[in-house]
Parts: C-alpha cells; sequence; structure tokens
C-alpha cells in the first residue's frame, strides 16, 4: 500500500492495483465517485458528498480566470521562503445529510504532506518557495449510516500550486498575455509592446529591490489596461487589474517585512 488514513472509523487504500477513478474538472466543482476498497464497489443508495472549494488568497492567471478555470493558482511569498495557501470548503455538502470531513494530501517530491481529517472546512498548508508546480488534493468524506461497512462515500478536489516573488510574478504574467492571444484570439489587447515592457521592468526592479519603480511599471501596466476598456469586457478588464493589484500588495508587504527589525 503506497498510502493509509484512519480517522474516524475511516479507512481509505491506494494501492498498484486499486485505484479510485477521477474524472477530470475545469470548475473544481468537482470530481464525484463512490470509493472502491480493495476492489470491492459498496452497493447502496447512498450518494457521495458534493465537494467544492474556493481559494482564500490565490492569485490566478488573468487567461485561467476568463476562462473559469480556478483550478489552479500562484501564491506570493511576502517572506521571501513560504507561503500560506488556504482553501475554504464550507460550500460543500452531502446529499443525504451525512456528517462529513475534510483532509488533504500535498505532493511533493520530497515527502508528502497529509493534512489530518477534521470537520473544519477550511484548510491550510505551507508551501515552499522555488519548488516546481505542485499539487493538492482536497478529500471531502461522509460517513454514512448505511449497513455496510467501511461506512463512507468521498469525493476529491485536485488543483495545482506555485508558490512565488512578486517579481516572478509580475513576469509570469508576460506568458500569461502570450496564452491570452493563442487561447482567447477574440480578446484583441492592444499596446501589447508597451504592456511586456511595463512588466519586464515591473519584475527587474522588484527583483533589484527598487519598490517605487517596480510599483510604477505595475501601475503603467493597469493604465494601458483601462485605456482598453470600450473593447475588452468588465471580465477581462478586471482579471488583469486585480492580478497586478495582487502583485503590489505583496511587493509592499515583502517590502515592509524586509525592513522590519
Amino acid at each position: 500500500l503506497r498510502f493509509a488514513y484512519n480517522v474516524n472509523d475511516l479507512f481509505l487504500a491506494e494501492s498498484a492495483f486499486f485505484h479510485v477513478l477521477l474524472l477530470p474538472s475545469f470548475a473544481a466543482e468537482l470530481q464525484l465517485c463512490h470509493v472502491q476498497i480493495f476492489g470491492v464497489r459498496s452497493i447502496t443508495s447512498a450518494s457521495p458528498p458534493v465537494a467544492r472549494f474556493k481559494f482564500v488568497n490565490g492569485v490566478i492567471f488573468p487567461s485561467e480566470l476568463i476562462q473559469g478555470r480556478t483550478d489552479s493558482a500562484i501564491f506570493i511569498s511576502t517572506n521571501g521562503r513560504t507561503a500560506t495557501i488556504t482553501l475554504d470548503g464550507s460550500a460543500s455538502s452531502d446529499p443525504d445529510g451525512d456528517p462529513i470531513s475534510f483532509f488533504g494530501v500535498v505532493y511533493y517530491d520530497e515527502p508528502d504532506i497529509h493534512l489530518a481529517g477534521s470537520a473544519n472546512p477550511v484548510v491550510s498548508f505551507e508551501g515552499r518557495l522555488g519548488d516546481d508546480r505542485r499539487s493538492f488534493r482536497f478529500y471531502v468524506v461522509s460517513h454514512s449510516s448505511a449497513p455496510f461497512y467501511p461506512p463512507i462515500e468521498y469525493s476529491e478536489a485536485h488543483f495545482d500550486f506555485d508558490v512565488v516573488t512578486p517579481a516572478d510574478a509580475a513576469f509570469w504574467l508576460i506568458d500569461d498575455l502570450n496564452e491570452t492571444e493563442e487561447d482567447l484570439p477574440e480578446i484583441h489587447l492592444r499596446h501589447r509592446p508597451a504592456l511586456f515592457k511595463a512588466l519586464r521592468s515591473a519584475s527587474e526592479r522588484l527583483r533589484q529591490g527598487k519598490l517605487k519603480k517596480g510599483i510604477r511599471s505595475l501601475r503603467r501596466f493597469q493604465s494601458l489596461i483601462r485605456v482598453q476598456r470600450r473593447h475588452l469586457s468588465p471580465q477581462v478588464t478586471h482579471a488583469f487589474i486585480s492580478y497586478t493589484q495582487a502583485v503590489i500588495d505583496a511587493a509592499k508587504q515583502s517590502h515592509s517585512n524586509l525592513m522590519a527589525p
């Protein structure tokens, strides 16, 4: 067995031979399936719970936000080492009214992080700066009173995350602008050379510790987006403005932390 978890009479086993089949989801509404333990599927009328979560502090790339994709995000570190990643699963529910609990697994190259089961739908852990993109699986488990063993059904939510610096967050937006052009050709962003120049300047200045100049470049980017509001939808405008504002706020906090005694 590669993984075993035991809480409140709950035992989930995952082996090389018996895997739970998962379905992909763009909006993270999310994958629903019955638990299968040792190859025997429970046969009851009980329904699996519905797993719904939202990021509390993550920043979603504009191209993904515009397409309604909320299954990945970046988390901007303000201390140069880590970032707290928090998800809220309070919108999850069980159709049969059975009590539910929550737990998760963070997958790294090094030993995975297992978050203990709890009735608290808010899940938090520390993501490390510099790691490649990692994944997190968020489980919602219902404890059924149906006469079978084990008395559980569950649903799984999955997302990817990166922990980055404010300078990296600004630079990565350049790639996202290119993806927007490729994946969303109906969105015609004007002044693209100026947009790219503003982001490159912001990333370089923030990396050099020049906070005011870095923020000035990000404000320049926001102004270039705002002047296009006549032909950009409010959703597109908001996606780019909110992303860059998150970078600005994180850069300010990072600078304050650096200057603190």
